[in-house]
C-alpha cells in the first residue's frame, strides 16, 4: 500500500473519508531503504509465480485467458502481471474489492447426506433418483462411487473397467453408502455499481471498494458493470 501511494497509484483519500499519510509512507519505504518501484516488483514476483502454478504448471497457456482481477488492490496490479504472462485482458468485476464475501453470501446452500449400508446392492430397494452411491463387488475392500440413475450396476461396471481394465457382470455387488445432497437457491441480488469517474483511458480508475491502475499499453472500459482493460 505504501509503494502503492507513493507510485501514485492510490488516491490520498479512501472512501469513507480515510486519509492516507503520504509521508508515513516515505518513512516506511525509508527505513527499509526501499524504492517503490522495487516493492511493487518483488510483490509482483510472488502473484507470477501463483499466476504459473494454476497455468503454466497444469500445462496452461496463460495467453488463452483473461485475468480476472480482484480484491481492494489486485487490480493495480493486474496489468503488469498480464504483461509478464501475455495475457491480453483484464477483467475487474463488479464489486471486485468485496467478491469473495458476496460469492459466499448469494452461493447455494448445500447440505450433504452420506449413509453407511453396506448390503446386496439387489436388495437394496429402491434408491434415490440423485446422488451418489459408493458400490463394490463382494469381497472387495475398496469402492468405487457412481451416480444414481436408472441403472447403478452397469455404471459401477463400466467405472470399474475404465479404472482397473476389467469389469465382471457375473459377480455380486455391495452397496456400501449413499451420498445424497439437498441443495437451496442462494438469494438473487441486482448490483447497483456505479461507472468509475474514469471508466476508460489510462491511469488511476477508483471503483467501489476497490482501485485498479491501467499503464501506458493499455485501455480500461466499462462494460456491464465491469471494468474490462486490454492492450491498447
Amino acid at each position: 500500500t505504501d509503494a502503492n501511494l507513493l507510485l501514485g497509484r492510490l488516491p490520498q483519500r479512501l472512501a469513507g473519508g480515510l486519509e492516507l499519510d503520504v509521508a508515513a509512507a516515505e518513512r516506511a519505504l525509508a527505513s527499509v531503504d526501499a524504492a517503490p518501484e522495487d516493492v511493487v516488483e518483488v510483490v509482483n514476483a510472488e502473484m507470477l509465480a501463483a499466476l504459473r502454478v494454476v497455468s503454466v504448471e497444469r500445462g496452461l497457456d496463460p495467453r488463452d485467458f483473461a485475468l480476472v482481477a480482484f480484491g481492494g488492490a489486485g487490480a493495480l496490479h493486474a496489468c503488469a502481471l498480464a504483461d509478464e504472462l501475455e495475457i491480453g485482458t483484464v477483467l475487474v468485476p463488479e464489486a471486485a474489492g468485496v467478491l469473495s464475501a458476496l460469492g459466499l453470501a448469494l452461493s447455494d446452500e448445500r447440505r450433504d447426506d452420506v449413509r453407511s449400508l453396506v448390503l446386496p446392492l439387489d436388495q437394496a430397494g429402491e434408491l434415490p433418483a440423485e446422488g451418489e452411491a459408493d458400490v463394490r463387488y463382494t469381497g472387495q475392500s475398496f469402492e468405487l462411487t457412481v451416480p444414481l440413475g436408472d441403472d447403478v450396476a452397469e455404471a459401477f461396471h463400466r467405472a470399474h473397467e475404465e479404472r482397473y481394465g476389467w469389469a465382471s457382470r457375473s459377480l455380486p455387488l455391495e452397496l456400501v453408502a449413499l451420498r445424497t445432497a439437498a441443495v437451496r437457491k442462494g438469494p438473487e441480488r441486482h448490483m447497483h455499481t456505479h461507472a468509475p469517474a474514469r471508466p476508460s483511458g489510462t491511469g488511476l480508475v477508483e471503483l467501489e471498494g476497490a482501485t485498479a491502475w491501467v499503464p501506458d499499453g493499455w485501455r480500461g472500459e466499462w462494460r456491464a458493470g465491469s471494468l474490462v482493460v486490454t492492450r491498447a
